[in-house]
This record gives C-alpha cells, sequence and structure tokens, in this order.
C-alpha cells in the first residue's frame, strides 16, 4: 500500500514536467508536497533557439554518364563500383571495328579529293585577277567611308538626338495650337445658332395659346434638335482628332527624351550603326583580299570551286569518323567515384542507355524534408549543426543554401525540399545515410531564465511560477515567457534575477517512507 501511494504522486509529476517542457497548457492537480520540490535562482543565462528536421545524405554534384552520339557492342569496362576516378578516365569503351574500316575508306577518299584539288589550281585568267583588285579596291574605299561615318558619329554626339527633341517638342505644340484653334471654330457658331432656334422653338410652344395647334413648333423643334445633335457629333470628332494629335505628339517626345537619356546615361551607344557597318565593311574588305589571293594562286574559279568543295566534305567524312572512334571511349567528366555501373561487356548501348553514376562523394549536401510549422522559421545562410546515425559522436557545420519555395505533399504532410551544404567533407559517409539536422534560428546572451519544470498554468492557461516573498511564503508570480530550449526558458518578465522560485525535485531523487519528511532540504 505504501509503494502505491508513492508511485502516484511521482506519476502526476512526471506528466507534468513532460507536458512543461512541450509548451503545453496543463492544470495543476492538488499542489505537491514540500518534500517533492526544491528551489533555483533566477539567473541570467546564454540561450539558442533551433529547429531539428531530418535528411538524407546526397553528392553535390552526381552525373547518369552515358555515350552521346555514338552506339554499339561494349567492348572494354576500365572501372569497376566503387572505384575513384579522375576527370578524363576512360570508363567504358565501345566495339570500333566497322567505324575504323569506313575511316580507313574515307582516308583513301580524302587523298583522292586533295588530288583533285591540286589538279583545278591552274592559270587563272588576267580579267578575274583584275576584276578580284576592282572589288578588293571598292571594299576598302568603303571601309575608309564607313570609318569616315563612325568618326563624325562620335564627333557628334547626342547633337541629333537634342535636335530630335526640339522636333518633337515644337510638333506638339503647334498640336496643340492646333487644338485651341479647332475649339474656338469647330461648329461653334452652327451650335449658337440651333442652341438659339431651340431657345426660340421652346418658347413658342410654352406661350401658345389655349387649343392652338402645337404640330407645326414642334416639328421645327424636333428639326432643330437633330441639326444640333449632329453639330455637336461633328465638333466632337473635331476636338478629338485634334486630340489625338496632341496624344501622338506627345508620344513621339517621350520617346525622343527616352533616346537622348538612354544615350547620356551610357544605356546606348549612339553609334551602333555606324560601329556595325563599319565591322561589315571590314569583313567584306578581308573576303575580297583572300578570294584575290585565292585567284592568284592560280586555277580556274569553277574547276576550283568544286574540287574544294569535295575535298572539304571528304575531309568532314574523316573527321566525323575519327570523332566517332574518340566518343566511343567514355570518359569520366570530372573528378569523383563509380557509385553504380550499369553495362558490362557484350551489352549494346545507345545514346539513350545510362552507362554509369559518377558522384564526388566527398562533396556532398543534405537533403531535408521540413513540414509547414518549421519552414517559416529557416531561411537561406543559417547555420546548422549536423550529426549522423551511422556515424556516433560525429557533429560538422553547414549551412542552408536553398529552400524550394513550391511545396509537395509527403503521406498527407505539406513539406518543403531544404538544402544544406557542409563546411567539411566527412570520411565515411556514404549517399543515402540518414542526418539529424539541427538549425539555430534564435540565439540571444544575458537573458533572464528559469527551468522549464517551475513554469506552471492557472486554469485559464496563464503561466507562473512559485516566488520566496520576503516573509518566506510561496506566492503565485505571473510570467511572460519567451524563447525554450526545453531545459531552460526565457522570462520576459514576472521574476527578477537573484528570487527564489520552487521547481519539482528529480524523479531520481530518493523517495522518502511514509512519514519520513523531506529528504530534499530547501536551498
Amino acid at each position: 500500500m505504501r509503494a502505491t501511494r508513492i508511485m502516484r504522486p511521482l506519476t502526476v509529476l512526471l506528466v507534468a514536467v513532460v507536458l512543461a517542457a512541450c509548451g503545453q497548457t496543463i492544470f495543476p492537480p492538488t499542489p505537491l508536497p514540500d518534500w517533492m520540490m526544491t528551489t533555483v535562482t533566477v539567473e541570467r543565462v546564454s540561450m539558442s533557439d533551433s529547429v531539428s528536421i531530418f535528411g538524407q545524405v546526397t553528392p553535390v554534384e552526381g552525373l547518369e554518364l552515358s555515350f552521346d552520339i555514338v552506339d554499339g557492342r561494349v567492348l572494354e569496362v576500365y572501372v569497376s563500383k566503387g572505384q575513384p576516378v579522375s576527370a578524363g578516365d576512360p570508363l567504358v569503351r565501345l566495339d570500333t571495328a566497322a567505324t575504323e574500316r569506313a575511316l580507313h575508306e574515307a582516308e583513301a577518299d580524302l587523298v583522292v579529293a586533295q588530288a583533285e584539288l591540286d589538279a583545278a589550281t591552274g592559270a587563272v585568267s588576267e580579267v578575274e585577277i583584275a576584276r578580284a583588285e576592282a572589288t578588293l579596291a571598292a571594299a576598302e574605299q568603303q571601309v575608309i567611308s564607313a570609318k569616315l561615318a563612325l568618326d563624325v558619329a562620335s564627333e557628334a554626339g547626342t547633337e541629333a538626338l537634342e535636335q530630335a527633341v526640339a522636333d518633337a517638342e515644337y510638333a506638339l505644340q503647334s498640336a496643340r495650337d492646333a487644338y485651341a484653334a479647332r475649339y474656338l471654330e469647330a461648329n461653334q457658331q452652327e451650335i449658337r445658332r440651333l442652341e438659339y432656334q431651340k431657345a426660340f422653338f421652346e418658347r413658342t410652344l410654352r406661350d401658345l395659346a389655349p387649343g392652338a395647334d402645337p404640330t407645326e413648333a414642334q416639328t421645327a423643334l424636333g428639326t432643330v434638335n437633330a441639326e444640333l445633335t449632329s453639330a455637336r457629333r461633328a465638333r466632337a470628332q473635331t476636338l478629338s482628332s485634334a486630340q489625338e494629335g496632341i496624344a501622338e505628339a506627345e508620344r513621339a517626345l517621350a520617346l525622343a527624351q527616352a533616346a537622348l537619356e538612354d544615350v547620356a546615361s551610357g544605356t546606348i551607344d549612339p553609334t551602333a550603326d555606324e560601329r556595325l557597318a563599319y565591322q561589315r565593311a571590314i569583313l567584306s574588305r578581308d573576303e575580297a583580299a583572300d578570294k584575290l589571293a585565292e585567284l592568284r594562286a592560280g586555277g580556274d574559279p569553277a574547276l576550283h570551286e568544286a574540287a574544294r568543295t569535295a575535298y572539304d566534305a571528304a575531309l568532314a567524312k574523316v573527321d566525323g569518323y575519327k570523332a566517332s572512334i574518340d566518343a566511343a571511349t567514355l570518359k569520366a567528366p570530372i573528378d569523383g567515384t563509380i557509385l553504380d555501373l550499369y553495362v558490362a561487356p557484350n551489352d549494346w548501348a545507345s545514346a539513350s542507355t545510362q552507362v554509369a553514376y559518377l558522384a564526388d562523394p566527398a562533396l556532398t549536401h543534405i537533403e531535408a524534408r521540413v513540414s509547414e510549422v518549421d519552414i517559416v522559421r529557416l531561411a537561406v545562410g543559417q547555420t546548422v549543426r549536423v550529426s549522423f546515425d551511422a556515424l556516433p559522436g560525429k557533429l560538422v557545420t553547414g549551412e542552408v543554401v536553398s529552400i524550394d519555395q513550391r511545396a509537395s505533399a509527403d503521406m498527407g504532410l505539406v513539406i518543403y525540399l531544404t538544402e544544406i551544404v557542409l563546411d567539411e567533407a566527412v570520411p565515411g559517409l556514404i549517399q543515402g545515410m540518414t542526418a539529424t539536422v539541427r538549425v539555430l534560428v534564435g540565439e540571444r546572451d544575458n537573458v533572464v531564465a528559469v527551468p522549464t519544470v517551475a513554469v506552471q498554468y492557472d486554469p485559464m492557461g496563464e503561466p507562473f511560477v512559485y516566488v520566496r516573498s520576503d516573509d518566506g511564503a510561496w506566492i503565485e508570480a505571473p510570467v511572460e515567457l519567451g524563447m525554450n530550449d526545453g531545459i531552460m526558458v526565457e522570462v520576459l518578465s514576472g521574476v527578477e534575477v537573484g528570487q527564489t522560485v520552487r521547481i519539482p525535485v528529480s524523479l531520481e531523487t530518493p523517495v522518502p517512507e511514509e512519514g519520513g519528511g523531506n529528504v530534499m532540504p530547501e536551498r
């Protein structure tokens, strides 16, 4: 019976401590007896607030390797799974026997094409050379003219643009003057005449003697109203046209001013057109010089051109076969380790076949899945501390480098992918290992704090602590809480440094025998 009475308050205490540590609102039962309480002094401490998340180790740079432009039977595999390689090391080679035979034939065709090109190079007529010299002279003159135009444009600077702004301002003022003139003239006299007639017929109808026939006056009034509406519409159209002219002039002025501002600020080069024309003239001159040099080398231009085309095609064919042979050997693009190998000798590999997976295990990051509750407390650049289930005792630092702004669903939960890069390489770390990441989201020094178990809650859910008064009695002190690291909680107001508060004793404290009194005296 005695053991039962002792365990019941301990069970209540355990629930109270756990709920208080989790920040839950609790309603304490009957106050605990003195022998189950101890005291601490309110003090200033350094506290940090953090978010714990979980993720997996992923290589920073992992590549699925395949043959880009060739396919064939795998002849040799130079590496094995788990083998470190350096950039440029051969990994897998395809059988290139057929391509090598085709290369030999193409090289023979190239020899023939070279001979035909040599044969086509002969004497060129004086007329062809004279025509090419004239073309070159004209091209050189065009270079001189283009350079002169570029120099003039460079010296002129913004004069042309300033003149364009002045012209646009004049055009705008002219449009406004035209509108003012039309406003005074457009159908104005006609409208006034019709308004007078309308007023006349309205008075006539109003002043008709009893029993007089109003038909004639009403008909005249209707005619006048129709003419007045038409005159007003014509005036509105005239003024609208004039307003459109003003708007068009304002747009033209805005464009001219913008162009001037762009040039003045250096955003646009006012000599861009002249500079491009000069560059094109130089290119045309160089092409004319090359053509003349070719003609002076001798040969019929037509035959020479055909032989040159055939030779270029034969050379391209040879280069293509050589490129295919070179591409048939898959090489490591980066330093790393072969984490997966998907082919073996005699397998068929095409451009869509994944051959190997290469990554650098030393360059790793953590890919974490963060809930919507915690993601609002994370930001790029925050420092993290990372531990690994597979490497007990190993703790490294890192940094949050990216947070996916698009949420995804995971078993009904909203999560955000977050990338964390480690500050150092971790020996023994393998892709796929789980990691526990603690993200530091807040840190303050010299804050007033008490143990979290000292905080209790009244029936309204408001926190308080028991504080010893000057006469030694325990009184409830309402408190405002701040940062909570699970062990200590910041007190923003309600207690002062040096005050004494009550807390439950640790569950490891010896429990007295029934009637044995306190074994943990007040301090």
